[in-house]
């Protein structure tokens, strides 16, 4: 199934970004009103999916309290980390959250557009933030996930345990490079979350031998 929500979300950022060759005017708003309800479905399609995963593919939320080791708190992304099956269902879980993160944003931009158009349309701006909430929530659970991916990655067994070091293995950073490179490029995730991730992705670049990685989002805000 989310083979399928890759392709609707390759449709639906194919029509907005057709729709940016031309210039937009209130002829525009029956197009627009349709991209909106492309995305809003698609929003929803992803929404669905959470909740259809079997069982064995949830993940558990673990507070950084409940370890009882305070120095370590540098060492991860906030107050949480999260503890999956397997790294395979973690990747799985990760190429979601990207995916979702770039419907969200595609979704923010169309909303932007109407809005231009539309300005007295306040109900506009509170979906705007209702999306850009879902970005962030989106990126705080792939560095949630982080420390599992040091933990399962590196083979040492524990995955219902944490490390808090530093070490990827290429294995590992393979799967982590695509999900936080999409999330550093963002540009509508907050300030202090691209800065951590793109520590990550730094470290990241170290170990698959090439400085791509944490060069590409100073670079540009690919959406």
């Amino acid at each position: 199934m989310l083979d399928q929500l890759y392709v609707q979300l390759a449709h639906v950022r194919s029509q907005y970004l057709g729709f940016q060759l031309v210039k937009a005017t209130e002829s525009s708003i029956e197009q627009l009103q349709d991209l909106i309800t492309d995305a809003e479905e698609l929003h929803i399609a992803f929404e669905d999916w959470v909740h259809s995963v079997p069982d064995q593919w949830k993940f558990s939320i673990i507070e950084l309290k409940d370890i009882g080791n305070e120095h370590l708190r540098d060492a991860i992304y906030g107050d949480y980390y999260h503890i999956y099956s397997t790294i395979e269902h973690a990747t799985i879980w990760n190429r979601y959250r990207a995916a979702h993160m770039i419907a969200s944003s595609t979704f923010i931009r169309i909303l932007i557009t109407m809005s231009a158009i539309l300005p007295e349309d306040h109900a506009l701006a509170a979906r705007i933030q209702e999306h850009k909430s879902k970005i962030e929530s989106l990126i705080s659970d792939m560095c949630y996930s982080i420390e599992f991916f040091l933990v399962a990655g590196n083979g040492n067994g524990a995955v219902h345990s944490v490390s808090f070091n530093n070490e990827l293995s290429p294995m590992t950073a393979t799967l982590l490079a695509w999900p936080l490179t999409l999330a550093a490029s963002t540009g509508f995730a907050p300030k202090e979350q691209k800065e951590w991730i793109q520590e990550k992705l730094e470290l990241i670049s170290v170990t698959l031998g090439t400085n791509i990685l944490g060069a590409i989002p100073k670079m540009t805000t690919a959406f």
